[in-house]
């Protein structure tokens, strides 16, 4: 169960962040904040184990919408130190609820309310998902929220916030540190994630014609 959440989210994560850029990543945070949700209701439902791990992943998939629009949106409205301040709480508020929430799964299922064994930790998260789809809805949406970041040299690549997505995924799974001003052990600014490919594309200068072949 946990396998196929986690792959789904790790394959989708990247695509994600591409569909809030090109859709709108308010739209998408509440997509995948309602995939998650209805994911979560049908998985405490679920009648056997198979059901139950198919649901698992279509949960991870809507975390894979959900989880890099905040990040966007923390990139679009926030500069400089706010910026970085923004992302460092970001992420501990992300590692404190990977510890709670296998604290409060425990307990739930320990307690075994009404009989119902696991189903409650799945459940719980209906609630939530729905609480939270309702302020996001009523707040008045930021420039950009609902449209893509505007023209391609403003815009936010997903090879470029790659490294980003990878070092908070590996905060909630390892808990392992974030390299952004005042998170982990390495304090400053916040580390450019350029894609792979940037350092060995260069755009040769009209006074430096490329070198002749040897005859």
């Amino acid at each position: 169960m946990i396998g196929g959440y986690l792959i789904a989210y790790a394959v989708l994560l990247i695509t994600g962040a591409r569909l809030g850029q090109t859709h709108g990543y308010r739209r998408l945070f509440l997509l995948g904040m309602g995939v998650f949700g209805a994911a979560s209701l049908a998985a405490g439902l679920a009648p056997d184990i198979r059901v139950l791990i198919g649901l698992r992943v279509v949960q991870g998939a809507g975390a894979a919408l959900m989880f890099p629009q905040a990040l966007t949106g923390i990139q679009l409205n926030f500069t400089g130190p706010r910026r970085a301040r923004a992302i460092s709480l970001f992420a501990v508020a992300l590692s404190a609820g990977a510890v709670f929430g296998q604290v409060l799964g425990g307990v739930l299922v320990s307690a075994d309310l009404a009989g119902a064994s696991w189903r409650p930790i799945f459940l719980v998260n209906v609630p939530v998902c729905l609480a939270v789809a309702a302020c996001a809805r009523r707040r008045p949406a930021p420039a950009g929220a609902d449209r893509g970041p505007g023209p391609p040299g403003g815009r936010l690549g997903p090879g470029r916030d790659a490294g980003l997505h990878r070092d908070l995924l590996r905060a909630a799974v390892h808990r392992g540190p974030v390299r952004a001003g005042g998170a982990g052990p390495k304090r400053g600014r916040l580390r450019a994630h350029p894609h792979p490919l940037g350092d060995r594309v260069r755009r040769r200068r009209p006074d430096h014609p490329p070198p002749a072949r040897p005859a």
